[in-house]
């Protein structure tokens, strides 16, 4: 695996590639991890798809090997697009697959309405459109700007520990407490100024909404939830009804993180549908 920064409006992302499939004319994937994760999140999908596409690893604003600067306008919808459109870019495919997890998933919708020409299927895993309701937005956004401030009150470390023992996760328990922990450990390593300054500029309240821009997408979209993540299968099946071409899975005995708890079943969906549109 090949790691490179690559410049984004003062910014540098880090990202991670085979360099050998460069080369070889395979339809082209990048990957956005979420909150709190990595572009390494991903590595799983190598032995089944790594054959026929090419993987491209990134990770986001404030997150893993990429920088984390203290200017938070750095990290606004508008921006988080461009540093993904300054990658893409440098990679120079005409076509592409937009892949991403939560927040990322975001991120890669964001990406997808801006520069849908660029876009040939957009993959989307407990990913939301955004907050309709302002009201609803304005409190996630004190919520957030509470969340960011604690993690320089708790330490980055504590804060993981409190993050993914929320009941929102608690299918998550079910990988084993040895996976759990390395994750836990691993993701402890993100800059704590990142994190927080990421929470308050694209967490979902900052986000815009993007229910009503929805139907202005033509290519393929997968839609992935997990069973008992009841709040994002309603997410999906409602956004689905507005996307043209778009499709859902929802993977039994699964939460929010359904790449996690449930492996094998989401690789071999998400490798389904790329064999029907590729």
């Amino acid at each position: 695996m090949k790691r490179i920064k690559i410049s984004t409006n003062a910014t540098k992302l880090s990202v991670l590639f085979d360099e050998n499939k460069r080369t070889n004319n395979l339809v082209p994937i990048f990957l956005l991890h979420g909150f709190t994760g990595k572009a390494n999140d991903w590595n799983f999908l190598d032995k089944q798809l790594s054959a026929k596409y090419f993987l491209i690893k990134i990770d986001i604003l404030g997150h893993g090997k990429s920088d984390s600067p203290t200017e938070k306008t750095y990290y606004s919808e508008i921006n988080l697009v461009k540093q993904l459109h300054s990658v893409i870019n440098y990679f120079g495919f005409k076509k592409n697959i937009l892949f991403g997890y939560s927040m990322g998933g975001r991120i890669a919708l964001s990406y997808s309405l801006v520069y849908p020409e660029k876009i040939s299927a957009l993959i989307l895993e407990s990913a939301s459109p955004g907050i309709e309701n302002s009201f609803e937005r304005q409190l996630r956004i004190e919520h957030d700007k509470n969340l960011a401030e604690s993690i320089f009150d708790k330490g980055t470390n504590k804060f993981i520990r409190d993050w993914v023992n929320q009941p929102f996760f608690n299918s998550l328990k079910n990988i084993g407490s040895q996976k759990l922990l390395k994750i836990i450990t691993e993701r402890s390593l993100n800059n704590p100024v990142g994190l927080a300054n990421i929470l308050t500029e694209f967490g979902q309240g900052k986000m815009k909404s993007k229910w009503t821009e929805l139907d202005k997408i033509n290519f393929p979209i997968m839609l992935i939830s997990g069973q008992l993540d009841k709040k994002y299968c309603e997410i999906n099946k409602k956004a689905s009804k507005l996307f043209k071409n778009a499709e859902i899975i929802i993977i039994r005995d699964s939460g929010h993180n359904v790449h996690l708890e449930k492996e094998k079943e989401f690789v071999n969906f998400v490798g389904e549908f790329l064999i029907k549109h590729f």
